[in-house]
């Protein structure tokens, strides 16, 4: 139901757009979309499906695979603050700093504390994360999509 005991479907979908702003979200409600307030929750709704269609489970199944498709064509999904980070990445003279011994170091201990195979430090960029230091891999970069 659209309506919530504290509250409604929309705040809900605008408390979780607070948090990840790119959320994919669809409505799927039997209230009518002229009875829903979205003046005050402009571009959150992605999708609105009305549950009493006939083949409204089928149509359900089409948009979130829909989504899923589109999304994972997306890659990694930005925060909002994405151009003051790049901004605050760039102020940093990295190739100019002593740091390379420094972040193999740690790689190397984190590697041999927690047994594992694989330790890096990377920088992640507008379109791909550069490794500083690697133990256990010879990476060099990664396409930002294929990012963790």
């Amino acid at each position: 139901s659209y309506s919530l005991s504290d509250g409604s479907g929309m705040e809900v979908i605008q408390s979780v757009r607070e948090h990840i702003s790119q959320t994919p979200v669809v409505l799927f409600t039997d209230v009518s979309p002229a009875d829903i307030d979205t003046e005050s929750f402009e571009e959150v709704l992605v999708e609105y499906l009305n549950r009493d269609l006939p083949d409204a489970g089928d149509r359900l199944g089409f948009i979130m695979n829909d989504i899923i498709d589109h999304s994972a064509q997306v890659g990694l999904l930005t925060p909002d603050n994405e151009d003051e980070r790049l901004k605050a990445l760039e102020e940093y003279d990295i190739d100019e700093l002593p740091i390379e011994e420094s972040f193999q170091r740690i790689t190397d201990l984190i590697a041999t504390h927690f047994d594992i195979a694989v330790a890096f430090v990377g920088l992640l960029e507008k379109d791909q994360e550069n490794f500083l230091a690697c133990t256990g891999a010879d990476w060099d970069s990664l396409t930002r999509e294929d990012t963790m």
